[in-house]
């Protein structure tokens, strides 16, 4: 069979390469084309707009940030041109008269080049206040992108669908407020101008070479293209990495490699297996294992580092770039040689070199940020950008906001399927009714399709095919904000919101009563630890993946600080965790009054012992009597459940005709009876 490297497009122009333990494939890099060009003057065509729509909302928005990081950016592209001008202009006059007159320079050319001195040192002083300027002003501007943008991101994020949501899109990222450096509009726009800044400060460059050059020199003009714009274009065309600057992917089958990397990484992981190491014992045979794997792999000069790295080319290609960057010194050597020394030739030499060196080091620069951000990616990222505020759910939103159901909803299952996309339906044919004020509690074998059938009842999803009734009505056609409004929901992978627990406890719940809370927390089984939080409801929790400063301590006195001041992660068991989780909801039919009407829990108590989770579910049952709701649940955990209470059995693939109501002390035996022979 075929890799799939070898099923890909353009499988034919794919290089491979075996390099130590790993293989290597690679695409070379394709030529310069006109269809190159013209791909790079579509991408300009088709995305140009949003990149001068970045700039004009900038302007907009921060407007004296920006027009000084314009400002400082013209300035840097114009300085070194500016820089060859000024030291041709000066210093030819002082080549000229020590050479053909054999005499020091008068006062005149002293005063031009004390000029010169101070001009060339005043624009050092002014590029290095633009490049703070830009630093400096970038922020600001970064940071106002997120005060416009940020709270219409959230909007727009807010209103999408789980799938759309959970799907690729160019929504800011968790970490792109405080981690990394730049909002993605701002990215976008400051790389464009980066771009343009170099390609323009090239340009002027040349311009200045060429016009000093065939003003003033000797030197023939042939010459002066050849060695002004060829050598630096050929210059691009020399590689940086071993593959070409091409997109390459490496891997190993090295059994001994790989066993190598294992072993090390259960010996020097100690927060990860170092306890279950010492659980299972086998020290001295892993010590064993690690140092014959190291004997059969050996010494290798390969290694994932390396290679991800891009390794550099080979060494033919230094010689090239050796000749290309000393050409204008040698063709100087040769033509000394040919020519009679005169000041005009020796200075134009000069300037040659030095301009050549400086528009060498800016192409660098240039291709350098090209691959880093090139233009096409960066000119899709704007467009990325605003298509982002555009976005929309890819579900339906229905009409329908009042649904005028007194004492809990209920629910009807019409010949419901529904199937993840792998061609294997985890529900097909489900048809059941559920009346107002009912308490179901949903059992099965793992897998059957338990939580896709409350996803479907919270309409996270919509099914393949039937249809889902609340109170008689389709579910599609209910307005979503009033259908999530309507019921409050507990699933096994709902998590703590990095706010304060008050924050968490009434993020989805109307008003903020201090009775509610505590009778939330009452029922809940959590008071006991909100009293003991140094700060009560207001105490900040905080998820493993939240930290608020820095936590690098270098020394004595600052480890006490660091201890009191830093934000670290809440130390919390899964119980007390499912506890919170059942307050928020709690919360939210407290608060609610008449408009929460439906309560679905999967697997809420899972992590609570017997005795807490008896707590929490008979606090639950007295909820649902006293709000009279109607509440259904997804428990593995048959024992928990009442003899008054229905269930409904099924097992994966099946159809959930059977709908069993158990008033006798033995329901738990029957239920699983049912369900194994179902």
């Amino acid at each position: 069979m075929d890799s799939p490297i070898n099923q890909a497009p353009n499988a034919s122009r794919v290089k491979r390469e075996k390099l130590g333990f790993f293989n290597v494939a690679y695409e070379p890099p394709v030529p310069w084309s006109f269809n190159s060009l013209s791909i790079g003057i579509a991408d300009l065509r088709d995305h140009g707009f949003y990149a001068a729509l970045l700039l004009y909302d900038a302007l907009i928005i921060a407007t004296v940030p920006v027009l000084q990081y314009l400002t400082a950016s013209v300035w840097l592209c114009m300085v070194p041109a500016l820089y060859l001008w000024v030291v041709y202009t000066a210093g030819f006059g002082i080549v000229e008269s020590w050479v053909a007159m054999g005499t020091a320079p008068g006062e005149a050319l002293l005063a031009t080049l004390r000029t010169a001195v101070i001009v060339c040192l005043t624009t050092g002083a002014v590029s290095s206040v633009a490049s703070r300027i830009i630093e400096e002003q970038g922020i600001i501007i970064d940071s106002t992108f997120k005060l416009h943008f940020f709270p219409k991101f959230a909007e727009v994020g807010l209103a999408l669908d789980l799938k759309t949501s959970l799907g690729p899109t160019s929504l800011p990222g968790p970490d792109e407020l405080h981690m990394v450096p730049k909002s993605q509009g701002w990215e976008a726009l400051s790389g464009i101008i980066l771009h343009l800044r170099t390609f323009i400060g090239i340009v002027l460059q040349l311009c200045v070479q060429v016009a000093l050059l065939y003003l003033y020199g000797s030197i023939p003009i042939w010459t002066v293209l050849t060695l002004g714009y060829v050598l630096p274009v050929m210059s691009t065309f020399i590689p940086s990495s071993r593959f070409g600057d091409a997109g390459y992917v490496f891997w190993t089958n090295d059994k001994h490699y790989t066993r190598l990397r294992g072993l090390h990484q259960m010996i020097f992981y100690p927060s990860v297996y170092r306890e279950s190491l010492i659980k299972t014992g086998g020290q001295e045979k892993l010590s064993k294992d690690y140092a014959q794997e190291f004997e059969e792999v050996g010494a290798f000069r390969w290694n994932e580092q390396t290679l991800a790295m891009s390794p550099p080319p080979s060494w033919t290609w230094d010689f090239v770039r050796l000749l290309i960057d000393y050409c204008p010194i040698l063709y100087g050597t040769i033509i000394s040689y040919l020519l009679p020394i005169d000041a005009t030739l020796l200075a134009s030499l000069a300037l040659m070199q030095l301009s050549y060196s400086s528009i060498k080091q800016d192409i660098v620069f240039m291709q350098q940020i090209g691959r880093a951000q090139p233009l096409n990616m960066l000119l899709q990222t704007a467009k990325r950008f605003y298509d982002a505020l555009e976005m929309s759910p890819a579900m339906e939103d229905g009409q329908v906001k009042d649904l005028e159901s007194k004492g809990g909803f209920s629910v009807s299952f019409r010949d419901v399927s529904f199937g993840y996309g792998n061609g294997n339906d985890v529900l097909i044919g489900v048809s059941f009714d559920v009346s107002p004020g009912d308490l179901v509690v949903i059992i099965g074998d793992n897998g059957c399709g338990k939580t896709t059938l409350l996803n479907l009842i919270a309409r996270l999803m919509d099914c393949s095919s039937g249809s889902v009734l609340i109170d008689g009505t389709n579910i599609k056609e209910i307005d979503l904000t009033y259908l999530r409004k309507a019921m409050a929901i507990l699933s096994q992978t709902d998590d703590l919101y990095p706010l304060s627990y008050r924050d968490n406890f009434l993020i989805g719940a109307p008003g903020d009563e201090d009775d509610v809370l505590a009778e939330a927390c009452h029922l809940a089984g959590s008071s006991k630890y909100i009293e003991d939080l140094e700060h009560g409801l207001d105490s900040l929790y905080t998820p493993e993946n939240l930290r608020l400063g820095s936590t690098h301590v270098s020394s004595a006195p600052i480890a006490p600080i660091t201890q009191q001041r830093i934000r670290m992660p809440t130390k919390i068991s899964g119980g007390e965790l499912q506890r919170l989780l059942l307050t928020r909801m709690f919360t939210k039919v407290l608060a609610s009054k008449e408009s929460c009407g439906l309560m679905l829990v999967d697997e809420g108590l899972s992590a609570l012992d017997p005795l807490a989770a008896e707590t929490c579910f008979q606090g639950s049952c007295r909820l649902c009597r006293l709000r009279k709701h109607d509440d259904r649940s997804d428990s593995h955990a048959r024992a928990a459940c009442t003899p008054c209470e229905p269930h409904l059995a099924y097992r994966r693939g099946s159809n959930c005709g059977a709908w069993y109501s158990r008033r006798t002390s033995g329901h738990g035996r029957r239920v699983r009876e049912d369900v194994q022979g179902s």
